[in-house]
Formats: C-alpha cells, structure tokens, sequence
C-alpha cells in the first residue's frame, strides 16, 4: 500500500486528521499514505465527473457511512470517520450540489469477521446534481 509522498496541506481538514492519526499509530501507519491518496484520488474522481456531466445532471456514489477503527485488545471504538460525509464534502467543494445522502442498513452475514460485529452496518446513497450554471 503506497500513497506517493502526498503533500497533506491538499487534504481537508478532516482527512488531513484521519492520515495524521493513522501515521502516529504503529499498527496503522501503513494506512497512512494509501489514506491520503484515496482522498486526492476521489477529489479527481468527482472533478472528471462533473466535467463530463451535462448541467443538471445527477449521478450516484455508494459509500460506507463510516469506518471504525478499533483497539485490538478491548474492541474499543478509538476512531470514527464518517465516509460518506466526507466523499459529499469533496463533491461539494469541487461544485457538485449534493441533493441527499440516504443510509441503507446492510444485511450481516458473518458476524464475527469485525470487532464490532454486531452492530448495524450501513452504506450510503449519494445523490448529487451538476447545477444548471457555474
């Protein structure tokens, strides 16, 4: 998992936070970096989108509501990040209007592959519009 070197001053605040908590964690640093350049990497994503979309279009992104990173030893929620929250905001800055986000809860499976298994696990529906000008 590589990132590139990324220059953290191009991230948000909030994602600038996450990488930085992840390079201070011994068994998460390596997270760091690919952290970091998934940020810039939608950041692009949504710039080439919107670019290719008719004004007043819209289009859809799926994302897990959020990620949770634990203490191994208690399965203590040590960091929240709110995944979909954070993909609107870089919609958002890149001029997509975002029309809703919606939580579908997701049906589990297998309920002992995560620390925190059985709480309720969510994706979220992204709606964004291309305006009409701008």
């Amino acid at each position: 998992m590589y990132g590139d070197g990324v220059d953290l001053e191009m991230l948000a605040e909030c994602e600038r936070d996450l990488v930085e908590w992840l390079r201070r964690d011994e068994l998460r640093a390596i997270k760091a970096e690919p952290t970091a350049r998934y940020f810039l990497d939608m950041r692009r994503s949504f710039s080439e989108m919107r670019r290719v979309m008719l004004p007043g279009a819209y289009c859809i992104v799926v994302s897990g509501k959020q990620s949770t990173f634990y203490q191994f030893s208690t399965r203590k929620a040590l960091y929240v990040v709110p995944s979909a929250q954070i993909l609107a905001d870089e919609a958002q800055r890149i001029g997509f209007e975002i029309e809703s986000l919606q939580d579908v809860q997701l049906v589990k499976l297998n309920r002992n592959a995560r620390p925190r298994s059985l709480d309720n696990y969510y994706e979220t529906i992204i709606t964004l519009r291309n305006p009409e000008s701008g």
